[in-house]
């Protein structure tokens, strides 16, 4: 699997997750509150605590895979 093509998984992961986060929680209930931590090699690059679903596309669009 060349790199494109494992960055266009990744993405296309991250979009079903959310499709199921928003399919399954009211955006305004509050019922689903999410923490996400991004790590690399070097320790945490990433830290978003208390979003809901409202914000996951926000939020999963600061996450970047480089290899």
């Amino acid at each position: 699997m060349n790199i494109v093509q494992f960055l266009q998984d990744f993405r296309l992961v991250l979009e079903h997750i959310a499709t199921f986060l928003k399919t399954r929680f009211s955006s305004n209930s509050g019922y689903m509150q999410l923490n996400l931590i991004g790590v690399d090699s070097n320790g945490v690059v990433l830290q978003e605590a208390n979003f809901g679903v409202d914000s996951i596309d926000e939020k999963f669009a600061k996450l970047k895979q480089i290899k």
